[in-house]
């Protein structure tokens, strides 16, 4: 069973989690071991996210939604987003984020014309 028709992965969780100051403590043969930022507390003083390594493993996409589900919790991320995110591989994360690029830079030039050309109206309007 997949939620929202998707899998979370688990090199894309690990990178997600390092971004945000986590750093990998171990790769187990089950579990890559997660360690929070030092200025990040919890009640457990040993609390890490045990990401699985194995995305093929009975269990997996429960298991994984669990952790989603926490880390949305966690930094306050809407989950079906959070879980979109990390349901692709990075290679399509920087695929995408060219193609946004490439998209916000063709906006900015075309707002950039329509404000020349309201300029020049005004002026003529003068």
């Amino acid at each position: 069973m997949t939620t929202y028709g998707k899998k979370p992965r688990n090199k894309t969780i690990v990178a997600f989690l390092k971004s945000k100051g986590w750093q990998l403590e171990k790769t187990g043969e089950v579990y890559f071991h997660m360690k929070p930022p030092n200025d990040m507390v919890f009640d457990d003083k040993d609390f890490q996210y045990l990401v699985p390594v194995n995305e093929d493993a009975q269990g997996y996409e429960e298991f994984v939604f669990g952790i989603v589900r926490s880390i949305s919790q966690l930094y306050e991320f809407e989950l079906g987003e959070l879980f979109d995110l990390l349901s692709k591989s990075m290679e399509e994360i920087r695929r995408e984020v060219e193609r946004e690029t490439r998209l916000f830079e063709m906006r900015q030039e075309l707002i950039a014309y329509i404000r020349k050309l309201d300029a020049k109206q005004t002026t003529f309007a003068e």
